[in-house]
């Protein structure tokens, strides 16, 4: 094919209306520009008159030529008012370089033209007649190289003669031929080059040998072959509805392999409807159609039929999911370390026998394009839908746009994979050139007589009722794919009280937390827990807490379920994939509370928004709660007396900061600190309401005799200001506000961990800036996200795993064995040991039956 077009290209004329196309559609590019628009009248003035002798550009070659010399320096114009424009650099860049091509080419033509046929009168009618001719196109390379131009033949022989009566003529017929000799030169060079790279292209062709990739017991063509172990691959290609049927196809034209190769592909068929399909391996467009950019289409056989179907199918298929079409294998949003898209086939699970096919949609424009010759109209409305979704770049179409992804917490589902890739754009230009001039790549592989000797083999007939494939290669209990493709924002729950708490865990890789759907929970800070906390399934009374009192009533409640309990109204909790929301509703007071981990610094924030619904003024009292372990979490179960004696709190009101110290035990452990701080913002006008500074490190006087997390003293009388070394260390900060009817206000609970003291106050600083809060909520989504497709995890993935971590931290008797196998155990902790297992940490065990649920053992392990 690449030597046809060559040939054609040869004898191609080197300039005709085609180029001025060129350049008029690169043109109508920057006039589509509204921004340039605006910039300067001048400049669309100057392209207007381009455009419009582009469009309509002269008869004569001469005229042409002149045209071209003409209009560099309106192009060079444009581009100076357009500031340099990427489209109006390759506007000048198109015309230099048609410019250049008259220079090398057409030079003889231009001192030709120079005479007109009256001054000419005296060479002759016959000559006039060729200079006339000769004027009125372009010579192609080959004619140019090969000296066929009639008018330079009767010029030489003119000169040669020398004729008296044309002797004043003999200057410009120097000219004339010296120019075309150049010419003639350059054509030759440039034609030497075409052809030994024809030369090349056959060579290259010929040395093909496909035979080694042949089985010849199967009959078919293996997938590769492995160098370094020098074997070839076991998997084989052995289905029509394939890309590699194209390479099969040449083989068998060149004689490389048996014909009997055509008919060992297999031919299943799925029922999609009332319709029998022919099935391919995962049911992408590139699959069905790609063979279709080299080979024709006949109508009423078997390949033309799985081709149509194919791509009615996809299109039914983007409907049912409420996305454009066009699915194959493409990039994706999913990154490798190195911040690089990640590559695989998608396609459609009804055309695929492959499983799995629906758990990511992805959408490729070159998929759509290749569709061009068989739904022209269905094309170009769904390029012009993907268009809307911004997936139209300054080079075209970007490579894909992934529906399984959310770029961001609250936006359109689809992340846009901005890249592109030179085979699949290629493709689209194969698929649009055949489509608009009368399919030449078809037509030119078809010029090959080895191929029309074998076109029989593109010519099978549909049958008539072939057999179902019945075997199932997907999973035993598929689910109806519905119209929303992005996982929902997040888990919903509407109560505390589930069977067993639920659990979420955030971490930036250094910090980290976990809470549960009542408000429980643990701070962690490399392997130090920061709060303490126990595995408590029955409780789950221990973590990072918030009192809401209201003096005038002597009501007590807390943002989350936990501590006070109590009947909470309108009670939610929405754990997603960068943070755990809390809602509630208590005496007028709506209270949104959200709890996520800084992704660039080992901060955790708890943003709590307080909405008075009711209709008068009212005076809460917010007041915080961290108890610190500062220790491995078995060291602090082991001896939580002992290691409360190295902690020690400061206070610093003038940062209204409370500092905590873990003395370290020797020399070898480092330091750790840990900063907590209350900022208050979104006062309104009144942005002092804070009496005074209160706190409490005691968490003995804080609670009271008597007394329990549901109910403490502290949390309804002043706080003590106690600090530096007290038995049982916390940390607790209050801020009083008033909230007018109607008013929002937001008050944050900021803690940190660092090893330097200075490093704690500086984190403080930072989050006590709104901004950096807001930063650091918005941050949290897409940092999120990336961290999801480095790891190529989904997010319903991500779900099921965070539902795994809650059965690992809280054991559920529910999932343990029955008890006749666990009466049947005769060895103890110490029997795992020979397997690298302690049996300090709690066990998660999967057992499958069948060779399929192996992806299971592989999510097991990502999780």
């Amino acid at each position: 094919t690449l030597e046809q077009g060559l040939e054609e290209l040869l004898h191609t004329p080197l300039l005709n209306n085609k180029s001025f196309e060129g350049l008029a559609d690169t043109g109508a590019i920057i006039n589509q520009i509204e921004t340039l628009k605006t910039d300067s009248g001048f400049y669309f003035h100057t392209l207007e008159q381009l455009l419009t002798e582009w469009n309509s550009p002269p008869l004569e070659m001469v005229d042409k030529l002149r045209l071209q010399r003409r209009m560099l320096t309106d192009v060079s114009s444009v581009v100076a008012r357009s500031g340099s424009q990427p489209w109006a650099i390759e506007l000048e860049q198109q015309a230099t370089e048609w410019i250049q091509n008259s220079d090398r080419y057409f030079m003889w033509m231009e001192i030709l033209a120079e005479k007109s046929l009256q001054q000419l009168t005296d060479l002759g009618p016959e000559t006039l007649i060729a200079i006339s001719r000769d004027l009125h196109s372009a010579p192609s390379l080959f004619e140019l190289a090969h000296d066929q131009i009639k008018s330079i033949h009767i010029l030489k022989k003119i000169r040669k003669t020398a004729p008296q009566n044309c002797a004043h003529l003999f200057p410009w017929l120097d000219r004339v031929l010296e120019a075309f000799a150049k010419s003639q030169w350059l054509a030759g060079e440039t034609l030497a080059t075409a052809e030994q790279l024809i030369m090349d292209i056959r060579e290259l062709s010929t040395d093909m040998n496909m035979r080694f990739l042949y089985d010849q017991k199967r009959k078919l063509f293996t997938i590769g072959y492995n160098v370094s172990i020098d074997r070839l691959d076991a998997s084989s290609y052995d289905l029509l509805a394939s890309e590699a049927r194209l390479g099969s196809f040449v083989a068998i034209a060149r004689g490389d392999v048996p014909l009997e190769h055509w008919f060992s592909f297999g031919r299943p068929y799925g029922a999609v409807g009332s319709q029998r399909v022919l099935l391919s391996w995962t049911g992408t467009m590139f699959e069905y159609l790609m063979p279709l950019l080299l080979q024709n289409s006949y109508g009423s056989s078997l390949l033309d039929k799985a081709a149509h179907e194919a791509v009615a199918i996809q299109i039914a298929y983007g409907k049912l999911r409420n996305v454009p079409w066009g699915i194959s294998e493409s990039a994706f949003a999913d990154l490798d370390q190195n911040k690089t898209y990640q590559y695989k086939a998608f396609g459609v699970p009804m055309l695929g026998l492959k499983r799995g096919m629906e758990e990511q949609l992805v959408i490729a424009p070159y998929a759509t394009l290749l569709a061009l010759n068989l739904a022209p109209e269905e094309t170009v409305a769904n390029l012009k839908q993907l268009s809307g979704l911004g997936m139209l770049g300054d080079f075209g179409y970007y490579e894909a746009i992934d529906f399984s992804r959310q770029l961001q917490r609250k936006g359109k589902r689809g992340v846009i994979v901005e890249a592109y890739m030179a085979h699949h754009q290629g493709m689209s230009f194969l698929s649009l050139t055949n489509y608009l001039h009368g399919n030449p790549f078809p037509r030119r592989f078809h010029s090959d007589p080895r191929v029309r000797a074998f076109e029989a083999l593109l010519q099978e007939r549909i049958p008539t009722l072939p057999p179902l494939h019945l075997i199932s290669t997907r999973q035993s209990e598929p689910t109806a794919p519905g119209g929303e493709v992005v996982v929902p924002s997040g888990i919903n729950f509407i109560t505390p009280h589930t069977t067993t708490p639920r659990s979420l865990l955030l971490s930036n890789g250094n910090y980290g937390l976990m809470i549960t759907n009542s408000g429980g929970g643990y701070s962690q800070w490399g392997s130090h827990e920061l709060t303490r906390w126990r595995s408590d399934q029955t409780c789950d009374s221990q973590g990072s807490f918030c009192y809401i009192h209201e003096p005038d009533d002597g009501q007590l409640w807390s943002t989350t379920y936990h501590p006070v309990a109590g009947n909470a109204k309108d009670y939610s909790v929405e754990f997603t994939l960068d943070r755990a929301v809390f809602r509630r509703n208590d005496n007028g007071i709506q209270t949104e509370t959200e709890v996520v981990v800084s992704p660039e610094d080992d901060v955790e924030i708890r943003r709590i928004t307080l909405i008075n619904r009711s209709n008068r003024i009212r005076h809460l009292n917010i007041t915080s709660y961290i108890e610190l372990s500062m220790s491995p979490h078995n060291a602090d179960r082991q001896h939580p007396a002992f290691n409360k004696m190295f902690i020690q709190t400061e206070a610093l009101e003038e940062q209204q900061v409370l500092l905590a110290f873990r003395r370290p035990r020797n020399d070898d452990e480092a330091q750790m600190y840990v900063a907590h701080s209350m900022p208050l913002h979104h006062a309104g006008n009144d942005g002092k309401q804070q009496k005074e500074w209160q706190f409490e490190t005691d968490r003995k006087v804080f609670i009271g005799r008597g007394r329990t997390m549901t109910n403490p003293t502290a949390a309804t009388v002043k706080l003590s200001n106690s600090q530096g070394f007290v038995l049982d260390p916390i940390l607790s900060l209050r801020r009083s506000l008033m909230l007018q009817p109607g008013q929002r206000i937001q008050v944050s609970m900021i803690l940190a961990a660092a090893t330097t003291r200075e490093h704690a106050l500086q984190l403080m600083d930072k989050f006590n800036d709104p901004h950096a809060i807001d930063r650091a909520m918005d941050f949290a989504w897409g940092a999120a996200q990336q961290q999801l497709q480095v790891q190529h995890i989904q997010p319903d993935e991500a779900h099921r795993f965070q539902r795994l971590a809650s059965h690992l931290l809280f054991p559920n008797q529910l999932l343990r064995a029955p008890s006749e196998r666990l009466e049947e155990n005769r060895k103890g902790q110490s029997g795992l040991w020979p397997y690298a297992i302690s049996g300090d940490l709690p066990l998660a065990v999967v057992t499958i039956g069948e060779v399929r649920d192996l992806s299971l053992i592989r999510q097991m392990l990502q999780a």
